[in-house]
């Protein structure tokens, strides 16, 4: 039944949902356009101000030079000469003044620029206001010296007819002697009246001609003192630094906005961590290049030059196939009345009814925990009372195919067991299964495996493998694949080699090393097939790949 209710509720509840995802999405783009706007703006304006102020500061020294050198020509210069120029200076500020109000906009330039613009007027301004300053003071001083110096001439004309009038005294004082020698020394003579008034008006005369020589040198003095003391003009940093403060002050600014706005932090961050970041995955990409090509032509090469290893040397390794494909997904084996067949339950396809069957619960009660880790256990033990044909087959896995191995007496096999499903023997004569150490070999250790199981004949072993069993003979040498490996005749020379081409093994196509097996009279036995799951090493798959390295160092 239709229920219209809910369909419009659930309808309203989609299309509010979906109208607050576009405020949302709405409201959060115009916050990350505006943070990126105000990035953008912010660097492009502290960019420009920073430039600004490198030419302000530049500048500036070049407009010093330029006023210092301008100023000391017109320190010696005539008052008029300082008027004309003070008046230069104040018709060019009210120039710059009136540029400052109406010059920029007419410009058209950016904001950024035509605040350093105003800024560089003002530094401008600054300066002639300065250099007014100065030639103010210089023509103040100029006119004082002018005022002193005629001072300075009328207490010299003073000075001067003192000294006359001094020397006028002293004349007439040694005439009178001259003329008088006589009368001018008896008390009461003319002469000797005349000479007593002018010795008297002598110390008049000399008080007032040193009164006369003073004032004259302490005015000199103050001539002279005026005109050392007109000062160099020297700009005042303070007053341009307070015209910069602005600048400096917006620069501050910005950088704040930086600092705050996620695109420039997130910008910086990537800039800073870019570097590293390239490092980082150089050396990803490089290392295992390196130590792969460290590996492949320094460390394979010398495992490649160690003594192989021989399980036993000397023995006979024959070993023969059932059938010329030497695997399929079923193979036939026949038992005759003095023989017994051991099979894996879950390989065991048809079997004769009249057959005696019981359970042997481990395939070597001598290697229990070898059986236990190959899965050689609970194993089906048949006996015919006359030949008889067993069905053995791969019923599990579609990937799987059986292979049957003749190993005559006198002949022993290397074997996994874990690849074992199958085993015939005579009943007089039962399997046999030994193990050999090779702790002291580096290609046991380079493979990981330790220990070898040996298979001694007679004896007829069903093995299985991933797409099939194939059997070769060693002859001058053959190499396999370690993972596909399933086992070799024990006489046979068994070391490491290096894989083919290094390209390769650089790509992983190969392993670092492969099995390599020489002998006259041997054979090896490998999967046609590699699993999915084969090359896994020793911490692969986690603890399922660790305990398949642990059972391959015990030849498991």
């Amino acid at each position: 039944m239709r229920r219209p209710a809910s369909a419009i509720a659930r309808s309203a509840l989609r299309y509010s949902l979906t109208f607050v995802f576009i405020v949302v999405v709405l409201i959060g783009g115009s916050r990350v356009y505006k943070e990126y706007e105000d990035y953008r703006r912010a660097q492009g304006e502290l960019v420009t101000l920073k430039d600004g102020r490198q030419s302000l500061e530049a500048q500036f020294v070049k407009l010093q030079v330029e006023f210092e050198a301008r100023i000391a020509g017109l320190k010696a210069a005539p008052v008029n000469v300082l008027a004309a120029r003070i008046a230069s200076i104040d018709e060019e500020v009210r120039r710059l003044n009136a540029e400052k109000v109406t010059g920029l906009a007419r410009l058209g330039l950016p904001l950024a620029s035509g605040f350093v613009e105003g800024i560089r007027t003002d530094v401008r301004i600054k300066l002639l206001l300065q250099e007014r300053e100065y030639l103010d003071r210089l023509r103040s001083t100029l006119e004082t010296i002018q005022k002193e110096s005629v001072h300075l001439e009328t207490l010299r004309q003073k000075h001067v007819a003192a000294y006359a009038r001094l020397k006028q005294n002293e004349r007439e004082r040694a005439e009178i002697l001259r003329e008088h020698p006589l009368l001018s020394r008896f008390p009461g003579s003319p002469p000797h009246r005349k000479l007593q008034d002018l010795e008297e008006a002598y110390g008049y005369l000399y008080d007032a001609n040193a009164a006369a020589h003073r004032d004259y040198e302490q005015q000199r003095k103050v001539l002279e003192s005026l005109k050392n003391g007109k000062e160099l003009f020297k700009a005042r940093t303070v007053q341009l630094d307070e015209v910069l403060r602005p600048l400096v002050q917006r620069i501050d600014d910005n950088e704040k906005l930086l600092l705050g706005n996620w695109a420039s932090n997130g910008w910086g961050l990537a800039k800073e961590a870019f570097p590293k970041a390239l490092a980082i995955l150089l050396g990803i990409l490089l290392l295992p290049v390196a130590i792969k090509a460290l590996l492949y032509f320094v460390l394979a090469p010398i495992a490649a030059r160690r003594a192989p290893v021989s399980v036993l040397p000397g023995g006979s390794g024959v070993v023969e196939t059932a059938s010329p494909a030497g695997s399929a997904r079923s193979v036939e084996v026949a038992i005759e009345g003095d023989e017994e067949l051991l099979v894996h339950p879950a390989y065991l396809q048809s079997s004769p009814a009249g057959a005696s069957k019981d359970t042997k619960w481990l395939l070597d009660w001598a290697y229990p925990l070898s059986s236990l880790a190959a899965g050689m256990v609970a194993l089906i033990r048949m006996r015919a009372g006359k030949p008889e044909i067993v069905v053995i087959s791969a019923t599990r896995d579609p990937l799987d195919e059986v292979g049957m191995l003749r190993v005559p007496a006198g002949s022993a096999v290397v074997l996994h067991p874990r690849n074992l499903v199958a085993v015939a023997y005579g009943r007089q004569t039962p399997l046999k299964i030994t193990t050999r150490w090779r702790v002291g070999s580096l290609h046991a250790w380079l493979t990981l495996q330790l220990r070898y199981v040996v298979f001694h004949g007679p004896a007829r072993l069903v093995v299985k493998g991933c797409r099939g069993v194939r059997v070769e003979k060693a002859g001058g040498g053959r190499r396999i694949d370690p993972a596909a490996t399933i086992g070799f005749s024990a006489n046979l020379a068994y070391s490491t080699a290096r894989s083919d081409t290094f390209a390769a093994y650089l790509m992983g196509e190969q392993p670092l090393f492969v099995d390599s097996f020489a002998g006259s009279d041997g054979a090896c036995i490998y999967e046609e097939t590699l699993r999915a799951d084969a090359r896994t090493g020793l911490f692969g798959r986690g603890l399922e790949g660790f305990s398949d390295a642990m059972l391959k160092a015990f030849g498991l």
